[in-house]
């Protein structure tokens, strides 16, 4: 079938996409149908300092349109800007710098654009074809990043400002390549097989004639098409298909020939009789698929491209909301998370609430060697619990065993070895303890941030295998053991941090774009307060909770975020300040008067989002995570 695509496509090229093919067309262009004034009118044009663009850039402007021209290379662009005034006479045209490469930076420069310019239409013309498979600084396959993300991120970003404008138009410069291709929503960044940069790209054009499809039945307000340019000699062509060039450079259209279809979609009142959605040719609607081609992709292929790209998107998105979320959270932090907030909160605090005593009842702490996990241990010790250390290093557990035991005056301290990144061990511990031990409280207190992506022996992030899917198997492993004890509690040391994330389900393991290990720590952490929510909907039987110890002085806090610990060291909590709130929730008769289910900070439930800061999660997101984690956790069950 795909020797059937290229061949009947090549014969089709031969007649249409050549001069001779653009000749023909042209004889059926209505006459006039280019005599406007766009006077009046602003129109972007990515990838405008050659070719197509260029072309296309010096016929609006002639019509007295305003064009910003967006481009990667400064000087190649001021010399385009010039060519483009001298033959037009228009002056109103502005450079813009922009690699369509780096989705971070389309999302900033949209903004910014949208903050002292308006819209009336948008042109994705810039394209990209490598023929080795490359990398961008973020990860991502350059043709894809180029060519369909950045396209997405820009016209979806855009959309607002294109909206508040008199009729708005988006014109998207594809390629009759895409005819060879069936949508591929399984290997978008082209990791599977062998590279082939021509395919490749080709499948980016396949994509963008979706996309197109979509936002028109999503965005009726605005006109959006896409087109193909014919086979045109452009410097572009002659690099990256250099012996097609030498073949056929006889017969290629003109830069001004393969631009004309883009300037009277553009442009022309006439493009408006034709639906939103469609697919042009030489100023003609046409198929996007070969007879018999078998290229047509599913509804849901084409459902899940779109949110791939979305997802993926929203994890560049270095957005006002991010940057308010980051700025909101730091101010509330300075008033609630510091020594200063926790002595503040304390004195509301009910005398009395930890007179409690904890014999007979067995309390299980991850992370228990060391900070907050050593402090919790020691308060539950003297109240008389029993307490089983889950630590990685046995020295170091012992070692704080031997500290609790002395300071507690109670032996009931057990150690268990227990590396939290290691799924398999996770269950395998879990069904050991079981046969042996009973529970009548989980403190989930382990954490992880590294800063440099890490994978685990079994080819998981470390964060996310840690603070995450551990925290998840060694939860849903222990809920039967739970559920045989009398007031079962389940407690989640999260982090304030999570406030400033929204959940990402689309990308769990951080292999999309620049890695951040603060962030991937805050986005665990949302997921764990998730999680809790979720939990107590299911398992009404246990008391879940999850809290933030505040802003603590700890070696973990040292050594993962030294410069923030230099900066506030002398405002940081005590760890038996940070651990007073988990010691509350998991043996105080009063926690138990809130509903399952909430968040803490200093023994009181507060929100799981900062006002106005659009980090809420859909049920489907929420319902993905599980099923995701679930999947994953059952892969490693022995």
């Amino acid at each position: 079938m795909s020797f059937y695509r290229n061949a009947v496509w090549f014969a089709k090229g031969l007649r249409e996409y050549t001069q001779s093919g653009y000749e023909a067309a042209a004889k059926h262009f209505v006459t006039g149908d280019l005599d406007v004034s766009l006077t009046g009118r602003e129109f972007m044009i990515t990838g405008a300092n050659s070719g197509i663009g260029k072309a296309t850039a010096c016929e609006i402007a002639k019509r007295g349109g305003t064009v910003h021209l967006v481009c990667r290379n400064r000087e190649r662009a001021e010399a385009a800007r010039a060519e483009i005034v001298e033959l037009s006479q228009n002056e109103n045209v502005h450079i813009h710098l922009l690699d369509m490469s780096r989705p971070r930076q389309v999302w900033e420069f949209a903004q910014r654009f949208q903050e002292t310019h308006g819209l009336h239409v948008l042109i994705n013309n810039a394209g990209c074809m490598v023929h080795q498979r490359e990398l961008t600084d973020e990860g991502l396959e350059k043709n894809f990043a180029t060519n369909t993300l950045g396209v997405y991120i820009l016209t979806t970003a855009l959309i607002p400002a294109l909206k508040k404008s008199h009729d708005p138009r988006v014109v998207t410069v594809s390629s009759g390549g895409m005819l060879v291709q069936k949508l591929n929503v399984g290997d978008l960044q082209f990791e599977k097989g062998a590279f082939d940069g021509i395919m490749a790209y080709a499948q980016n054009k396949r994509q963008q004639v979706i996309l197109t499809e979509r936002w028109a039945s999503q965005h009726r307000e605005i006109h959006f098409c896409c087109m193909l340019p014919g086979w045109v000699d452009t410097a572009a062509v002659r690099s990256s298909m250099p012996e097609f060039y030498e073949k056929m450079k006889s017969r290629l259209r003109t830069e001004a020939q393969g631009a004309d279809t883009v300037v009277w979609l553009a442009a022309s009142p006439s493009a408006l009789k034709h639906p939103s959605g469609l697919f042009y040719q030489d100023r003609k609607a046409v198929a996007t698929h070969l007879p018999l081609a078998a290229s047509r992709s599913t509804p849901a292929d084409e459902d899940q491209l779109q949110t791939a790209l979305e997802e993926l998107a929203q994890t560049k998105k270095k957005s006002k909301m991010s940057f308010y979320r980051n700025a909101v959270w730091f101010a509330k932090g300075l008033r609630e998370y510091t020594q200063g907030g926790y002595e503040a909160a304390a004195k509301h605090f009910v005398t009395g609430d930890l007179d409690v005593s904890l014999t007979g009842r067995e309390f299980m702490i991850t992370g228990a060697n060391s900070g907050i996990g050593k402090a919790t241990a020691c308060e539950i010790a003297k109240r008389g619990g029993t307490v089983h250390l889950v630590c990685r290093n046995r020295e170091r557990a012992e070692a704080a065993r031997a500290e609790i035991v002395e300071l507690s005056q109670n032996e009931n301290v057990h150690i268990h070895l227990l590396d939290m990144s290691r799924p398999r061990q996770v269950w395998e511990f879990a069904q050991r303890f079981q046969e042996t031990h009973g529970l009548h409280v989980l403190i989930n207190n382990a954490g992880c941030m590294v800063h440099q992506r890490e994978l685990t022996e079994e080819g998981l992030e470390k964060n996310f295998a840690t603070n995450t899917l551990g925290v998840y198997i060694l939860t849903t492993a222990l809920i039967p053991a739970l559920k045989k004890s009398h007031d079962p509690r389940v407690v989640t040391v999260s982090s304030g941090g999570m406030l400033v994330q929204k959940l990402n389900v689309g990308d769990l393991q951080f292999e999309k774009g620049a890695f951040d290990g603060i962030m991937a720590y805050a986005q665990n952490k949302r997921q764990q307060v998730i999680l809790t929510e979720r939990w107590a909907s299911q398992h009404r039987e246990i008391h879940f909770c999850c809290m933030h110890p505040g802003w603590v002085d700890t070696a973990v806090l040292r050594s993962s975020m030294p410069e923030f610990y230099e900066k506030m060291k002398s405002r940081l909590r005590t760890e038996a300040q940070g651990a007073d709130t988990v010691v509350w929730l998991a043996a105080s008769p009063s926690a138990l008067k809130h509903p399952s289910g909430l968040f803490y900070q200093d023994r009181k439930a507060v929100a799981t989002h900062l006002p106005l800061a659009a980090s809420r999660s859909t049920p489907t997101d929420e319902d993905q995570l599980q099923t995701a984690l679930e999947e994953l956790a059952q892969t490693y069950r022995p």
